[in-house]
């Protein structure tokens, strides 16, 4: 927090009303025998029940590290005196908004040009579309984040950003 103050001239504390962190679940919560090797695979290529890699053995110890941080985070209420919260979009942003789960960077640049023009001035539109649809995962926050850690469900469609607008 020290360092994001002093990093951004005038910005003080007080100014922050709420931590709100948005992450990508990359499959971070599935077991290691679902971290496939293939060494014909370029690039790391997300499936509803795998991870084919080239690199398995960095892919497992990144799902450990990246689980391990996001239980961390998800328990976190505050920080530094600061409400904070941590939302999922599982596998990815791109999953969760265009149902793209292995999308290339130009093809990410033009997807955020096109939320840009669906959802600039339409954001009751955007919260329904997070509240009510196939990737809404159920329940409260904690429930949500017990949901993602099971079997496959960090490589699949799910989304519990809803969440934040429904509490504020």
């Amino acid at each position: 927090m020290k360092q994001f103050l002093s990093q951004n001239n005038g910005l003080k504390k007080t100014d922050i009303k709420e931590i709100i962190h948005l992450v990508d679940t990359d499959g971070a919560f599935i077991k290691e025998n679902f971290v496939v090797e293939d060494m014909k695979q370029e690039k790391t290529f997300y499936t509803h029940n795998s991870i084919v890699t080239n690199k398995r053995d960095l892919i497992v110890e990144r799902n450990e590290r990246k689980s391990n941080i996001l239980n961390k985070l998800y328990q976190t209420s505050c920080i530094g005196r600061i409400g904070y919260k941590v939302y999922f979009f599982s596998c990815n942003l791109e999953h969760v908004l265009h149902n793209s789960q292995n999308t290339p960077c130009n093809i990410k640049r033009a997807y955020s040009y096109d939320f840009v023009d669906k959802y600039v001035g339409a954001e009751k539109e955007f919260v329904d579309f997070l509240s009510y649809n196939d990737f809404t995962t159920p329940g409260d926050y904690k429930d949500t984040w017990q949901f993602i850690k099971e079997d496959c469900n960090s490589l699949n469609r799910y989304c519990n950003f809803h969440l934040y607008f429904k509490m504020n």
